[in-house]
C-alpha cells in the first residue's frame, strides 16, 4: 500500500458541483421573482412570507433532476467526436481527414480528399482515417489566429487517437466551382504543416495536382514533430520511444511521392537522420547509425550551401556527429576525420557573428572529434586543439545563459583535460578535469538529464582514478569506485548496453587498481568479474579491436589472484 503523502492546503475546485450550484441559485432566483410579479399583478400586494419561504427547498429539489439531465447530455455530446473517432493503429504514418460540413456533397468531398492521398501514398505507408468532429477558422481575425482554435483541437485530438496529422477545412462554391480549403495539423505543437490552401477538383473527383506538394509538405512536417523528442528530451533514454517512429518513417524514406517537393523531402530525411542518429547514439547499434549517415547526406544534396547556407550548416553538424559516434566504435580513425571536416565545414556559416549559440554548438562538437582523434595518437596536437575548441564554445555556452550545454562543454573539457593529464607526469590537468566534471554535475542532475549524469559520473571516475594510480593512498580509487557505482545506476546494461560496458571495464581497472594495494583477493576477483562482463559485450557488438587488451588484464588478475592464494595458510 502506498504511504499517505503531505499534503498543502490549497483551493480545491470541483466544476460540476459549481455548475450544479449557481444552476440553482438561478432557478430558485428565477421562481421567486416570478411568484412576485404573480402575487401582485393579481392581489396588488406582497405576497405572504411562507410562500417566499416555501419556494427555495421546492427549486432546489426541481432543480436535481434538471441539472443531471443537462450534465448527462454535455458529455454524451463532448464525447460523441470521440466516439466517431477511430484509433490509429500505430504500424503506419495515421492520417485523419475531419467532417467538411454535414450534406452528401460535404461528405462525399472528404472521401475525395482520402481518395487523393491514397494517390500520393501507399496503403502500406500511411492509414487514412475519418475523424468525427468539423472544425471551421474564426471569422474576422487574422489568418494565424483563426487556425489556432481549431489547430489546438485538432491537435487534442491526434493525442486522444495516437494520430500524426489531422486534415480540415470547408467548402467553397465560387462561380458554381466546388472547391475546398484545406488546412494541415502536425501532433506537435508549435509546428505547422502545409499552408492553408484552397484545392479545386480535377477528374474523377480527385483534387488538383497542387494537392500532391501540399501533402509532401505536410510529411515533412509530420516527420519533424517525430523528431522532437531526440532534441527536446536530450540526455534521457530515447530508443523506446524512438524506434517504433523510425520503423514508421522508414517505408515513407524509401518511397516519398514523386510530387514532393526536394526541400521537403531533404526535411523528411533530416529528421529520420536525427532519430536513426540518437537511437545508434543510445542502443550500440551500428545500422541506425549508417541509416543516419545516409539519410543527412542525402538531404544534402538538396540544402547546398548556395541556396539555404544555415540549413546546410546544421545539416553538416548533425552529419559529424553521426560520423564521430560511428568513428568512435571503430578502431581506425576514417571516420572521425570524417567527422572532423564536416564540422570545420559547418563552421563556415555558423559563424559566432551570425549564430552565436549554433557556432558553440559546433565548436563543442569539433572538440569532441577531435579528442577522441587525440587518444588514439601518440601526441597532444589534436588533445589542446580540443581544448581550444571547449574553451571557445564556453564564450558563448554560459552558465547563465545555457546551462545544459554550458554543463555539456564543461563535461567534454574534463575529457580533453583528463587525457593530456594522462600524458603528463604532473597531475596539474587531472586536477583540472575533476573540477571540470564536478562543475557539470552542478547541472547534469540526475532527475533531470539521467544518461548526461551517468556519462559525466563514469569520466569523473576516470580522472579519479587516475589520480589515485599515481598517489599513495587509496582515498581517490575508492572516490572512483564510488562514481562508477553512481553511473551504472542509470547506464545498465539492458537500456545502454555499450556505455555499461564501458563503466563496468572502468569500475574493473579502479578495483583492480585497490586490489594490488591490498593483502586479500576479493577486489581482484570483482575487478576481473566486471572486465570480463564488459568484455562479454563489446565481443557481441562487433568491437574485436579490444580483445588483445581484455585477455591480457584478465589473465594479469587471474596471475596474481593465484599468486596470492598459494602464499595464504
Amino acid at each position: 500500500m502506498a504511504a499517505d503523502q503531505d499534503r498543502k492546503p490549497g483551493i480545491g475546485v470541483h466544476l460540476p458541483g459549481i455548475f450544479q450550484s449557481l444552476a440553482a441559485g438561478a432557478i430558485v432566483t428565477g421562481l421567486l421573482e416570478a411568484v412576485k410579479e404573480f402575487w401582485e399583478r393579481e392581489f396588488h400586494s406582497k405576497p405572504p412570507g411562507w410562500a417566499t419561504d416555501l419556494i427555495p427547498p421546492i427549486a432546489g429539489v426541481l432543480s436535481i433532476p434538471l441539472i443531471y439531465v443537462v450534465l448527462v447530455l454535455w458529455k454524451r455530446f463532448k464525447t460523441r467526436a470521440g466516439r466517431a473517432t477511430p484509433k490509429a493503429r500505430g504500424d503506419r504514418i495515421s492520417i485523419y481527414v475531419a467532417k467538411l460540413g454535414d450534406d452528401k456533397e460535404s461528405e462525399s468531398t472528404r472521401t475525395a480528399v482520402m481518395e487523393s492521398i491514397y494517390k500520393e501514398l501507399d496503403k502500406s505507408i500511411v492509414e487514412i482515417l475519418p475523424a468525427g468532429i468539423q472544425l471551421r477558422p474564426t471569422p474576422g481575425v487574422s489568418e494565424d489566429e483563426a487556425a489556432r482554435k481549431p489547430a489546438k483541437k485538432a491537435r487534442a485530438l491526434l493525442r486522444d487517437k495516437g494520430g500524426d496529422l489531422l486534415i480540415w477545412g470547408l467548402l467553397h462554391n465560387l462561380g458554381g466551382k466546388l472547391q475546398v480549403e484545406l488546412h494541415f495539423t502536425p501532433a506537435g505543437e508549435g509546428l505547422a504543416g502545409a499552408e492553408r490552401k484552397i484545392f479545386g477538383f480535377g477528374e474523377k473527383l480527385t483534387l488538383d495536382a497542387d494537392f500532391g506538394p501540399e501533402m509532401g509538405a505536410a510529411l515533412s512536417a509530420i516527420a519533424a514533430v517525430s523528431a522532437a523528442p531526440a532534441v527536446d528530451q536530450s540526455g534521457k533514454y530515447l530508443v523506446e520511444v524512438l524506434a517504433p517512429i523510425a520503423a514508421r518513417l522508414a517505408p515513407m524514406i524509401q518511397n516519398a511521392p514523386a510530387s514532393m517537393r526536394p526541400s521537403d523531402r531533404a526535411g523528411l530525411l533530416f529528421s529520420f537522420g536525427l532519430i536513426e542518429s540518437t537511437i545508434g547514439e543510445q542502443s550500440g547499434e551500428l545500422a541506425p547509425l549508417l541509416e543516419a549517415i545516409w539519410a543527412y547526406r542525402e538531404a544534402l544534396k538538396e540544402r547546398t550551401r548556395e541556396r539555404v547556407p544555415l540549413q546546410w550548416a546544421v545539416t553538416q553538424n548533425n552529419l559529424g556527429a553521426a560520423l564521430q559516434a560511428l568513428g568512435e566504435r571503430e578502431s581506425g580513425t576514417e571516420k572521425l576525420e570524417e567527422a572532423v571536416a564536416a564540422f570545420r565545414e559547418a563552421l563556415k556559416e555558423r559563424t559566432r557573428e551570425r549564430v552565436p549559440l549554433q557556432w558553440a554548438a559546433t565548436q563543442n562538437n569539433l572538440g569532441a572529434a577531435l579528442a577522441t582523434l587525440g587518444e588514439r595518437e601518440s601526441g597532444t596536437e589534436r588533445l589542446e586543439e580540443a581544448v581550444a575548441a571547449y574553451r571557445a564554445a564556453l564564450e558563448e555556452y554560459t552558465r547563465e545563459r545555457v546551462p545544459l550545454q554550458w554543463a555539456a562543454t564543461q563535461n567534454n573539457l574534463g575529457n580533453a583535460l583528463a587525457t593530456l593529464g594522462e600524458r603528463e607526469s604532473g597531475t596539474e590537468r587531472l586536477e583540472e578535469a575533476v573540477a571540470a566534471y564536478r562543475e557539470a554535475l552542478e547541472e547534469y542532475r540526475r532527475e533531470r538529464v539521467p544518461l548526461q549524469w551517468a556519462m559525466t559520473q563514469n569520466n569523473l571516475g576516470a580522472a579519479l582514478r587516475t589520480l589515485g594510480e599515481r598517489e599513495s593512498g587509496t582515498e581517490r580509487l575508492e572516490e572512483a569506485v564510488a562514481a562508477y557505482r553512481e553511473a551504472l545506476e542509470e547506464r545498465t546494461r539492458e537500456r545502454v548496453p555499450l556505455d555499461w560496458a564501458m563503466t563496468q571495464n572502468n569500475l574493473g581497472a579502479a578495483l583492480q587498481a585497490l586490489g594490488e594495494r591490498e593483502s586479500g583477493t576479493e577486489r581482484l576477483a570483482e575487478a576481473g568479474k566486471s572486465i570480463s562482463d564488459a568484455w562479454e559485450v563489446y565481443r557481441g557488438a562487433g568491437m574485436h579491436h579490444y580483445d588483445a587488451s581484455f585477455e591480457r588484464r584478465l589473465k594479469q588478475i587471474r596471475d596474481l589472484i593465484g599468486e596470492r592464494r598459494s602464499k595464504s595458510p
